[in-house]
């Protein structure tokens, strides 16, 4: 059997890269419709439509951590000595709780795994390893596309963190959500001219 995907790099750069500009100017011409695709994985809603599933996916998310930590007072009976040694541990315990809160409060990306993501007619998902976490389009208040840096970014209303994309998977991704998002309008978004 020839053609078919058994013989593809699902790693490679080019790969990606050649696939959303085949699907950009596929979709571009008039009449086309985005085909339905049968994903093997994520449960669909009803009128929800199947896009592409794409492994090898780096996943990550923007957010602080609460910054809180718990102090250490200690009760402690003895010779002054042992008294004095047991507050000055316990003080250079709190201090470094306190750095170590400080520097988790900070908003930076955090939990970055390999995921395999599927775009459909309505949402994002991810599979990680350890669960499986849904981002619905409508959630949407921001879309960033790098192509250079080969990674999507999605932000989203209330208190959900940033989702960022990447790897060699993100521009065939990009072109989907866009889809998602915008229907055929994101084909006069400028920043997808790249894709012929």
């Amino acid at each position: 059997m020839t053609g078919g995907l058994e013989n593809v790099d699902l790693k490679s750069h080019t790969f990606y890269w050649d696939t959303a500009c085949e699907m950009a100017r596929w979709l571009r011409k008039e009449g086309n419709v985005p085909p339905p695709l049968n994903l093997e994985g994520p449960i669909m809603a009803q009128g929800e439509v199947g896009r592409i599933a794409a492994p090898h996916v780096r996943y990550d998310r923007l957010y602080g951590g609460s910054g809180s930590y718990r102090t250490i007072n200690p009760f402690v009976a003895g010779s002054t000595g042992f008294v004095v040694g047991a507050w000055g541990a316990a003080l250079l315990a709190n201090q470094y709780a306190k750095e170590k809160a400080q520097q988790n409060a900070q908003v930076r990306w955090r939990d970055e795994a390999t995921a395999v993501v599927y775009v459909t007619s309505q949402r994002v998902i991810t599979a990680l390893p350890e669960r499986t976490l849904y981002f619905a389009f409508s959630r949407v208040t921001a879309f960033h596309v790098d192509f250079d840096n080969w990674n999507t970014l999605l932000k989203f209303t209330g208190d959900v963190a940033s989702l960022r994309l990447a790897g060699p998977p993100a521009p065939v991704l990009a072109v989907w959500i866009a889809n998602g998002l915008f229907g055929s309008s994101w084909m006069k978004d400028s920043r997808f001219e790249r894709l012929g």
